[in-house]
């Protein structure tokens, strides 16, 4: 028997709203592993592996292979959806925390990536290190929207401090190109 001998199981799970994907599969004769894994969006949440090796000595069949193989991949999912994986899962999932400071990090970089450079190049303003810095804070300070909502608020809190440098339509038409090169 080699690797590939047995095609492996793979099936996404929903569990309290959220989908895990569980992947099983014959790691070959040389290991003699039957692995399972659970993944959260690629990232690995729990691990199992029955090893086989006391029956290489034994004929053994595709068919004893495959029963090992379903047992296995039943007991991650039976024991997911009991909630024996609950305490890990909270590890790895990102809290309500960090998601907000991953959406604020994203918010000031296309702040000081995109939306300084283009004032500049395309309507001819310039922020003071102060005024950026003020408008970071500002950014920072932002209550938890959604992204577009954060996105909008970002665009008018930029406005309410160039307002008196530029035309009204001209930085509109900015802020469509942003909206229409990031799909916000």
């Amino acid at each position: 028997m080699e690797k590939g001998f047995l095609q492996g199981v793979n099936e996404d799970i929903k569990y309290k709203g959220i989908v895990f994907h569980i992947q099983t599969e014959d790691m070959g004769k040389e290991t003699a592993l039957m692995v399972s894994t659970i993944f959260y969006k690629g990232r690995v949440v729990i691990r199992d592996e029955i090893d086989y090796s006391n029956m290489l000595s034994e004929e053994v069949t595709k068919e004893k292979l495959g029963n090992i193989m379903k047992e296995l991949h039943k007991k991650m999912k039976t024991e997911l959806l009991k909630g024996c994986y609950d305490e890990r899962i909270k590890v790895i999932l990102p809290t309500k925390e960090s998601l907000k400071n991953m959406v604020e990090e994203e918010m000031i970089k296309f702040f000081q990536k995109k939306i300084i450079p283009d004032l500049k190049d395309g309507l001819g303003i310039e922020f003071s290190e102060k005024d950026k810095a003020e408008l970071i804070n500002q950014i920072k300070m932002l209550k938890e929207d959604e992204l577009k909502e954060r996105f909008l608020s970002v665009c008018k809190l930029v406005f309410l401090k160039i307002k008196d440098r530029c035309e009204p339509n001209k930085y509109k038409e900015l802020v469509k190109q942003w909206v229409s090169n990031t799909g916000k």
